[in-house]
């Protein structure tokens, strides 16, 4: 449920500097050879024909890629749907790509939120990448995102003594 990132010398998070002060994930090269570099969260459950908006947040600089930006696809890739365009250079802005889609079908139900490019040079940072049930159907049928429960799991952390030096 968590992000899984390749490669990753390619592929950073920033804790703060994106829009609002969020975090936000960087993916960047100034390599003679295109590279291509993916993140995304596999196993997301989502109700086919329902009505989702994906968005997110990007900042560009420098960018030509082949194929690239924040997308929704099924299970194997076949099809997908894209938050918008990407600019090749927002001049250090933030700028909000967002469109609303019915869901395609997948294989076996589950689906990938996916920020990528192809044979690319530059800079790609995305920020606050979401995924939200538009109708009825996409509301009461979606699966929650494991992810959510996880993170919501009380954790216990000693300050003193220091975790790593109790026997």
């Amino acid at each position: 449920p968590f992000w899984n990132v390749k490669p990753q010398e390619r592929i950073s998070w920033k804790p703060s500097g994106g829009p609002d002060g969020r975090p936000y994930m960087s993916i960047s090269s100034d390599d003679r050879d295109p590279a291509e570099a993916t993140f995304r969260q596999y196993g997301l459950r989502l109700v086919e024909g329902g009505k989702y908006r994906i968005s997110a947040y990007v900042r560009t600089k420098a960018l030509t890629t082949g194929y690239g930006g924040v997308s929704v696809v099924n299970h194997g890739w076949y099809k997908g749907a894209s938050a918008g365009k990407l600019p090749p250079d927002t001049a250090g802005k933030w700028v909000k790509l967002e469109h609303d889609f019915t869901c395609f079908a997948s294989k076996d139900g589950t689906y990938s939120l996916v920020a990528f490019l192809t044979k690319f040079k530059g800079t790609f940072d995305v920020a606050d990448i979401r995924l939200v049930a538009l109708d009825e159907a996409a509301l009461a049928k979606t699966e929650r995102s494991p992810i959510f429960a996880i993170q919501s799991k009380p954790r216990l952390n000693a300050f003193n003594p220091i975790l790593g030096k109790i026997p």
